[in-house]
């Protein structure tokens, strides 16, 4: 545990008092396994259990919504007590962004598409995932419990995404997903949920997020995040065992991870590694962890590519090398994307202050959508500098903050927070490369997730006291 006196700036209110009774961690075991439930189904993006007025009722909104109405009772009784504290600098931005969310609903095109769907999702991811984060769940403990579940998440959504990949190299078909009843694309053929990719015909697996490139995103998240954790060598000797699991278990995750044969994943997996590599650069162990885990993962390649030789299949490497390539023949007109960037900016031009309105965009797609293939161009040309301002101040706090959280933990030697920050910090620049080039980051729940993770850790209060190493030794500072 760390001590409840918090060192705060100007950026943050706060009354002290009888509150410190309330900061011990998870003292609601109901908060705790309503969360866990939660972020450990926010993957499930294929299912849903009812729909309101357009509006998906997942299995994880119903369930977030119940951990936030729990949660909300132990925030009013700390609030009572005196020991409230409110993160002002990182929760401003994202009271504007909800502004200018609503401002950009009074538009002519709201009935275009699924554009009040994206508009309801948006509303409910900055107001119930976001904020709730930021304000309730600000706790060493909530956060690492959020980012384990994060983790343990993709468990399921990959189990089945090598299933269909076998599947579809035995017998040529896609095998539906299980309890196909509940799934919001049950009308829709089977093949819906993996993309087959001309000319070469290789499947691009979707898993339960259903799109190719929601999945390699997601991935490429929870891949950092492993990695991080096994960079900063918060797994001490004892857990031998574990360690080679968490190292079987990553490279698994590169497998599945190649099989989305997502660019838009693969570049914010590479600048999310620059990021990780860039937090541990002036620790020389820390270096050595970072270089042995990437040449296990090109040895494992390098294995399967041999193995793929005997047994007469394709390899990753040829498969990845032969959709970079087709890709490649069309980076003139920036991969297919530069007729909706074009479009943004001079919808943008338009309206420059409040942008265009929701489903601005919708005709470049045939009504389907409005969307830019770029998150911020979207919001550019739908809410203007109303809403983009405040989404690149929030993201710029987040991953200033995680920064410096990473390196005052590790000046204190509390490795497993300085691996977590550093995680996050990385997870979260990758979504937003990945961002850049396909508009996903306010799409489906598990995003969601990791950006409120990756919120509340940054808006969480530094200690005068912190722990600072596993054995439990408490180093004093001044603050």
């Amino acid at each position: 545990m760390y001590d409840t006196k918090v060192w705060l700036g100007r950026d943050e209110m706060v009354v002290r008092g009888r509150g410190a009774a309330f900061d011990s961690a998870l003292k609601l075991d109901l908060v705790k396994w309503l969360l866990c439930i939660a972020v450990l189904v926010a993957p499930l993006r294929a299912y849903r259990v009812t729909e309101v007025a357009g509006f998906n009722l997942s299995l994880f909104r119903l369930t977030w919504l119940m951990a936030m109405l729990a949660s909300s009772l132990r925030w009013l009784r700390k609030a009572r007590a005196g020991g409230l504290v409110v993160p002002i600098k990182i929760a401003l931005p994202v009271w504007f962004m909800t502004i200018a969310l609503l401002v950009s609903g009074f538009s002519a095109n709201i009935t275009i598409g699924d554009t009040i769907s994206r508009l309801g999702v948006r509303m409910f991811g900055f107001l119930f995932i976001i904020l709730f984060s930021i304000l309730l769940l600000c706790n060493k403990a909530y956060i690492c419990l959020m980012t384990r579940a994060f983790v343990f998440s993709a468990l399921l959504p990959v189990a089945i995404g090598i299933y269909q990949w076998f599947m579809y190299w035995n017998t040529g078909s896609i095998p539906p997903l299980p309890m196909e009843q509940y799934s919001v694309v049950i009308e829709a053929p089977v093949n819906k949920t993996v993309v087959l990719y001309a000319p070469m015909a290789l499947p691009r697996i979707g898993s339960t997020l259903l799109e190719p490139n929601y999945f390699g995103i997601f991935l490429a998240s929870v891949i950092l995040i492993v990695l991080s954790k096994l960079v900063y060598g918060s797994l001490g000797p004892r857990h031998a065992a574990l360690k080679i699991l968490s190292w079987l278990f990553l490279a698994i995750l590169v497998a599945v991870f190649l099989c989305t044969f997502s660019l838009s994943a693969m570049f914010g997996l590479s600048l999310g590694l620059c990021i990780l590599g860039w937090c541990t650069l002036k620790y020389q162990r820390l270096v050595r962890s970072l270089i042995m885990s990437l040449v296990v993962l090109l040895l494992f390649l390098v294995v399967q590519h041999r193995v793929s030789i005997h047994t007469g299949g394709s390899s990753l490497i040829e498969i990845v090398s032969q959709r970079v390539t087709m890709r490649w023949e069309s980076a003139p007109d920036l991969f297919g994307r530069e007729k909706f960037f074009i479009e943004a900016f001079e919808e943008f031009a338009k309206n420059p202050f409040v942008g265009g309105g929701a489903g601005v965009l919708a005709h470049l797609t045939s009504g389907r959508l409005s969307s830019a293939h770029n998150t911020f161009l979207t919001i550019m040309s739908e809410q203007g500098l109303l809403g983009l301002v405040p989404n690149i101040t929030f993201f710029i706090l987040v991953a200033i903050s995680l920064y410096r959280k990473n390196r005052i933990y590790l000046w204190h030697g509390d490795r497993v927070m300085a691996g977590l920050s550093a995680g996050l910090l990385a997870a979260t620049v990758s979504a937003l490369g990945a961002a850049q080039f396909y508009d996903a980051l306010y799409s489906y729940d598990a995003s969601w997730v990791l950006m409120a993770i990756a919120a509340a850790c940054a808006a969480l209060p530094l200690g005068k006291t912190e722990c600072t190493s596993s054995q439990g030794h408490t180093r004093s500072t001044n603050g």
